[in-house]
């Protein structure tokens, strides 16, 4: 139904190396919490900016996919946005078991949900991913037909075949 990207390019210096004090990356020195702003901001620009596109309101979202981030940080950026919502009000209780997975959370979280079958055509799925450099990711997708196991578990063995 939509899409957004978002950026806050001012901030890609805190994933260069940072060569004088032996740390990876120069967020590893600032740490988060100066940026939680920054994240609460960018991540409710993505959200606004596909549900204006879209003509929805908060209440039309069925399931939020997230990207497969700590609790913490989820909570954090969701709380603030029109959704009001926590991690655990999202898929995420699946990308805590299965880990992080960069950029491919949100694909194995939408391939659950359809393989598992709780989506039902009509039902709208908000995507929220983001990473640092800064950059957010967000889609609106609307289901057209009832999800279910795949094709192959529900057929039944043809005759003469164990």
């Amino acid at each position: 139904m939509a899409t957004s990207q978002v950026t806050e390019p001012y901030l890609e210096v805190l994933t260069r190396a940072s060569p004088h004090t032996g740390r990876h990356f120069r967020l590893e020195e600032t740490g988060l919490v100066p940026h939680v702003d920054t994240l609460r901001r960018g991540t409710r620009r993505g959200i606004e900016n596909v549900l204006d596109e879209a003509g929805a309101r908060p209440e039309d979202i069925t399931r939020v996919v997230p990207i497969a981030i700590g609790a913490v940080v989820l909570d954090l950026v969701l709380s603030d946005t029109p959704l009001g919502i926590r991690a655990d009000d999202t898929s995420w209780t699946f990308g805590r078991h299965l880990g992080h997975a960069g950029p491919s959370d949100a694909l194995l979280a939408l391939d659950r949900l359809f393989r598992s079958g709780p989506l039902r055509a009509g039902d709208r799925v908000l995507v929220v991913s983001f990473g640092f450099g800064f950059r957010w990711t967000t889609a609106l997708l609307e289901v057209t037909r009832d999800a279910g196991p795949p094709a192959a578990a529900r057929t039944t063995p043809r005759e003469g075949h164990s």
